[in-house]
């Protein structure tokens, strides 16, 4: 009673966000747990307190990704693959404006670009889209990078500590550092609705979402390194399947409480030899708020994909990528 209590308050003192998606838009998938339909174009509005912080259209191609932008036929280099989550898939942008699409453009389309990233996805999505061959069906040029966008609650999302995405892939570690797949977080569970899934999404995007993440089990140092597993292991296959492909993290900043995962996350990817870059180094003024979608949802917005792009095409994509020390 103390909890609802303190919740009624809570939500009270800080209205919820109040985004919304065309119905049909979540596909349950036995795989990643939830996908978007193919194809489809899904509007997807935000407000917040009455103030409309972003209405935008979500285009999915028939392979299942957001689109990108074409690539040049006669200038083709390769391509690139883009993981992560919806920092990445571009929640509350436009198409052209998410940061897979924009690498694209300022490339001159020198890349194809494939976007695998999705609303909730971690580093287990990641891997089970590259184990399961997903990947593989989809990609269709020779990919030379592949760029994953991680952020600390990463760490409580492939650990399953979050209150949402159940179905989605769960993965051990062994005793040898090694990861495989372990079904699904709600295996033994009634099935999940289409429902359910759009439930939980908005579910996470209010004020509310911050009281309930904080009665899930805390993250632990087992944690981090099922994290840090998760993502060699994806990097490894890859790296096995497309001989000579670069892989690179991009690390976004912490929030209050993350800082260990920050600082052991930046320490794991220099032991694994994994170029990684801080968004806060690229971003300096990133605590101004310049670059979210609102002070309530901190989404990057177009300015931040913009420039994002930017770097990522004068920086990881020259032949001389800057690796990030921790910190």
């Amino acid at each position: 009673m103390v909890t609802l209590a303190a919740a009624e308050t809570y939500i009270t003192l800080h209205p919820p966000l109040h985004p919304t998606v065309s119905g049909g838009y979540y596909v349950l998938d036995d795989v990643l747990g939830t996908v978007p339909a193919r194809p489809t174009q899904a509007h997807a509005t935000e407000f917040d307190r009455g103030k409309l912080i972003y209405d935008v259209t979500y285009t999915i191609g028939s392979n299942g990704l957001r689109i990108a932008p074409p690539p040049n036929a006669s200038g083709l280099a390769g391509s690139i693959l883009f993981f992560g989550c919806s920092f990445t898939f571009g929640e509350g942008v436009q198409d052209d404006e998410t940061m897979p699409y924009q690498v694209g453009i300022q490339s001159s389309g020198r890349y194809q670009i494939y976007n695998f990233a999705f609303h909730g996805y971690g580093p287990e999505h990641m891997l089970a889209a590259i184990e399961s061959g997903k990947v593989h069906q989809v990609v269709e040029t020779p990919p030379r990078y592949a760029i994953y966008q991680v952020l600390p609650d990463h760490v409580a999302r492939v650990a399953g500590k979050i209150p949402y995405g159940k179905h989605n892939p769960r993965y051990q570690l062994d005793a040898d550092g090694t990861v495989h797949l372990h079904g699904h977080f709600d295996d033994g569970e009634k099935p999940p609705s289409v429902l359910k899934a759009k439930l939980e999404w908005q579910l996470r995007k209010a004020a509310i979402y911050q009281m309930l993440k904080g009665l899930e089990p805390p993250t632990d140092e087992n944690d981090i390194r099922l994290l840090l597993a998760t993502i060699r292991r994806s990097r490894d296959l890859l790296v096995a399947e497309y001989p000579g492909i670069e892989f690179h993290v991009i690390l976004w900043p912490k929030s209050p409480g993350e800082e260990t995962i920050y600082r052991e996350l930046q320490e794991g990817f220099r032991r694994m030899n994994i170029p990684g870059y801080l968004v806060e180094n690229i971003f300096p003024d990133y605590d101004t708020g310049k670059y979210w979608l609102d002070p309530d949802d901190r989404h990057p917005n177009a300015l931040a994909n913009r420039l994002l792009a930017k770097y990522v095409v004068t920086t990881i994509l020259s032949s001389h990528p800057e690796v990030q020390p921790p910190k």
